[in-house]
C-alpha cells in the first residue's frame, strides 16, 4: 500500500515582541505620529496595522510610522492605541486626548481707521458670527469706553497727529487690538480709475490726502446738480451715478470733492469726466441693463464687410 505524506506549514510558536513609541497626551483634534518597532533590535517595523480607537486602521510606513488623528472631545478621554504586524504579538498602549476650549475672537470694524485729529469716530465690536457684544471695553489713547446696546462706541481722536492703538475686551473672548491713524487734513486729492464714463452709470470717486491717506465721510457731488452726491467710505470711496444729455460740445461734467476741517475751513479739489464708452467696454446702467455696444471699435468696418462680400456673390451669379 502506497503512504502519502504531507507537508504541514509551520507555525511561528515564538512571535516577537513590537514596540509602540506614541506621545502620552494630545489636544483634541491634534494630528500626531506614532513609531512601532521591534523591541530586540529597535529595528523599525513596516506594514504594521495601527488603531486608535474610534477610528480605522493606518498601516505604517518604512519608518515605521503612522499618522493618527486624536477625536474631538469636550472632555479629557483616554484612547487605546493599538499595533499588530506579522510574526509579533499585538500590544496595547493608552493616548490621552485633552479638551481644549476654544476661545471666540473679537472683531473691530471699520477694518481701517483714519481720522482727523480733535474728531469724533465710531467703531463696533461683534464675535465672528457677527453678535454685537453689549458692555465690551474699548482703552483708547488712556480713556476707557463701554459698548452700547448696538455693539458701537464713539470715540475722541486726540489733538495730535499720529498713530495710536486701540484695545477691545470683553469676558471670555480674545482681546482685540486695532491702529488708529489720526491726521491734519491740509489738502485734499481726488483721483478715478476711469475718466471716461458713460451716461446713467455709476462711477467712482477716491479721495486722499496728499500723504495717501484716505478721507472718510468727505462730500463728492456734480458740480452741475449738487443734490447728485455721496460720501466716502471707510477706503476714501464714493459712487456717484453719470449724468444723462450733456449739451455741452465735449460731453463733459465737473465733480467737486469737499471736506471740513476741525479748523473751520474747507478743502476741496475737482475732477473732470468725459461722457462716452469707458476703456472696460460696455457699462452697467443704473437700471441693471447693459449699455448699448453697438458704437463698439470695428462694429461699423465689420457691417461694411459683410455688405461687400454680398455684393461680391450677387454679381457674381449675375
Amino acid at each position: 500500500m502506497e503512504v502519502i505524506t504531507a507537508s504541514i506549514p509551520s507555525v511561528d510558536t515564538n512571535p516577537k515582541t513590537l514596540d509602540i513609541d506614541a506621545p502620552s497626551s494630545v489636544e483634541s483634534g491634534d494630528i500626531f505620529t506614532v513609531i512601532i518597532t521591534d523591541q530586540e533590535t529597535g529595528s523599525p517595523i513596516q506594514y504594521a496595522s495601527v488603531i486608535l480607537a474610534g477610528s480605522g486602521a493606518i498601516t505604517t510606513d518604512v519608518n515605521g510610522e503612522a499618522t493618527l488623528t486624536a477625536s474631538e472631545v469636550t472632555t479629557d478621554l483616554d484612547y487605546t492605541i493599538s499595533a499588530s504586524a506579522d510574526g509579533y504579538n499585538q500590544k496595547t498602549t493608552t493616548i490621552r486626548v485633552i479638551n481644549v476650549p476654544v476661545v471666540p475672537m473679537l472683531f473691530i470694524s471699520p477694518s481701517t481707521i483714519v481720522v482727523e485729529i480733535n474728531t469724533t469716530f465710531q467703531i463696533t465690536i461683534s464675535s465672528e458670527t457677527g453678535l454685537h457684544l453689549t458692555g465690551a471695553k474699548i482703552e483708547f489713547n488712556n480713556n476707557f469706553y463701554t459698548i452700547l446696546l448696538d455693539g458701537q462706541v464713539t470715540l475722541s481722536a486726540p489733538l495730535s497727529e499720529g498713530d495710536y492703538l486701540l484695545i477691545a475686551s470683553y469676558s471670555g473672548y480674545i482681546s482685540a487690538s486695532k491702529n488708529v491713524k489720526v491726521i491734519k487734513i491740509e489738502d485734499i486729492k481726488a483721483f478715478a480709475d476711469e475718466t471716461t464714463v458713460e451716461e446713467n452709470t455709476k462711477f467712482s470717486v477716491k479721495v486722499e490726502t496728499d500723504d495717501g491717506d484716505p478721507i472718510i465721510n468727505a462730500k463728492v457731488y456734480l458740480e452741475e446738480d449738487p443734490s447728485v452726491e455721496a460720501y466716502t467710505d471707510e477706503y476714501g470711496n464714493a459712487w456717484l451715478t453719470a449724468p444723462e444729455g450733456k449739451d455741452s460740445d465735449d460731453g463733459s461734467f465737473n465733480v467737486v470733492v469737499e471736506k471740513g476741517t476741525t479748523f473751520g475751513e474747507t478743502v476741496s479739489d475737482s475732477l473732470t469726466f468725459k461722457i462716452g464708452s469707458s476703456a472696460g467696454g460696455s457699462g452697467q446702467s443704473v437700471d441693471g441693463n447693459p449699455s448699448d455696444d453697438n458704437s463698439a471699435p470695428g462694429f461699423e468696418i465689420i457691417l461694411l464687410f459683410l455688405s461687400l462680400i454680398l455684393v461680391f456673390f450677387i454679381r457674381k451669379k449675375s
